[in-house]
């Protein structure tokens, strides 16, 4: 039994630290990004950080539940892990549906309409939570919060006046610390209630606070791009100095990076897949060992926390190293997943969390990364849409494919997830190395 202190050291104090780092880190931010650009246009993005903060919290919250809440009912594992996957299933297809309508309507639209759609498909937890009509509320969620995540990327490489990498960082550390916190909620209230209803019924809430902030605190990106000719009035002539000499400067940047388009493509895959499984075998791995209930989202803690560290560290690290890194990441996944199929116990699983989420926080930083340099290069937000859709494709495969798998052994998905990784190191190495050109980045 965990003490009042375990429960107080690993849930409470981490609340007030990750509070008080993005309250840092957002201060440094403003502080820097003002010396910087003395004449740029002063753009809100505290919406941007709170409105990706308080969706995933909402989905890790659900998503962590849903296995042992379906599981304790009996429900057939094939099932679970369509009912695991829910929302990806839809959200493969949504954000390139989305992305020709993204590019045509402004941004805060897209996402007040994201965030009441996933609000009212939230509803039906309060009415039911049988499978079928769960299943379907997932599949609307899936469809509309397509456009949510398209359009908070996008807002970033919207404005060329930013340093993207910044922005880019400080995007990923908020996504990541409201995936730790809705860990962190899901284990205080599992630990005082078990019944996992708790969970269904307090997760729209955050929801609810994103509406009220995408409608009253997002502000519109101001878009001005390297491959038009800025439309400012005859009032702005320093302005439009400015952005010239930016264009000039971020257009030579990004003559000095090629890379193949499948690349961040391939990253993204890797860590989809190996959310997607993990997120599936875990909480049912751990129901099996008899694990309570809140200790499965505090080990997912540890996961969460070191992936946010990884996605900030490959956020902000140069890409000339991009070579270095296909070694240093995939191969300790590969390894580490294997492990993760043969181990029964709890410390051990924290351990091997904490080396998954740097690997996983890498693989997405680094493809977030360069997904951002081709929507600049190109002026089109098509890509955050293809990565997007590659997320849901994968994170949908990993759980379905880990319910069928479960049927002839629960850890066989960990034992092809394995393979997986061996497999896409060797076609990055092969395929990818000699059209990597990465002199200086943005």
């Amino acid at each position: 039994m965990i003490t009042n202190f375990f429960l107080e050291s690993l849930i409470f104090k981490p609340i007030i630290r990750v509070f008080f780092l993005v309250s840092l880190y957002e201060f440094t931010f403003k502080i820097e990004e003002r010396m910087n650009t003395e004449h740029s246009h002063q753009w809100r993005f505290w919406p941007v950080i709170l409105l990706s903060i308080l969706y995933p919290m909402n989905i890790n919250m659900i998503g962590w539940a849903i296995p042992i809440y379906f599981f304790r009912r009996a429900v057939a594992t094939e099932l679970i892990g369509l009912l695991t996957a829910g929302s990806t299933i839809t959200y493969t297809v949504s954000p390139i549906i989305f992305s020709k309508i993204s590019d045509k309507i402004p941004r805060k639209t897209g996402i007040i309409i994201a965030m009441v759609g996933t609000l009212l498909t939230q509803l039906i937890f309060y009415i039911t939570l049988q499978p079928i009509p769960f299943l379907i509320a997932r599949l609307c969620e899936g469809f509309i919060v397509g456009i949510f995540w398209t359009n908070l990327q996008a807002s970033i490489s919207d404005n060329i006046y930013h340093q993207h990498r910044k922005l880019t960082a400080l995007y990923n550390f908020s996504w990541n610390m409201g995936l730790v916190l809705g860990l962190i909620v899901g284990a205080i209230l599992t630990f005082f209630i078990e019944d996992l209803t708790i969970i269904f019924y307090s997760a729209p809430i955050f929801l609810v606070i994103n509406v009220v902030i995408a409608v009253f605190g997002f502000q519109e990106p101001y878009k001005n791009t390297l491959a038009e000719p800025s439309k400012t009035s005859h009032h702005d002539i320093s302005q439009e100095d400015v952005l010239n000499s930016s264009r000039q400067k971020n257009g030579l940047l990004l003559e000095n990076i090629e890379f193949p388009y499948y690349y961040p493509f391939l990253l993204v895959m890797l860590y989809s897949l190996t959310r997607g499984v993990i997120n599936f075998i875990f909480p049912i791995k751990s129901e099996v060992l008899g694990f309570d209930t809140y200790t499965v989202y505090i080990a997912s803690i540890f996961f969460m926390l070191t992936q946010s560290i990884a996605i900030i560290g490959a956020s902000s690290i140069s890409l000339k190293h991009l070579k270095f890194f296909n070694v240093v990441i995939i191969i300790p996944l590969f390894i580490t997943t294997l492990f993760f199929g043969l181990n029964t116990n709890y410390l051990i699983f924290i351990i091997l969390f904490l080396i998954l989420g740097s690997c996983t926080g890498m693989l997405f930083g680094i493809s977030l990364r360069l997904v951002l340099i081709l929507n600049i290069k190109h002026n089109r937000s098509i890509y955050s849409a293809i990565l997007e859709s590659f997320t849901g494709i994968f994170y949908l495969i990993g759980p379905i494919l880990a319910g069928y798998l479960s049927y002839i052994n629960l850890d066989l998905s960990l034992y092809v997830l394995s393979l997986i990784s061996g497999a896409i190191w060797i076609v990055l190495i092969t395929l990818s190395w000699k059209r990597l050109k990465i002199i200086n980045d943005i």
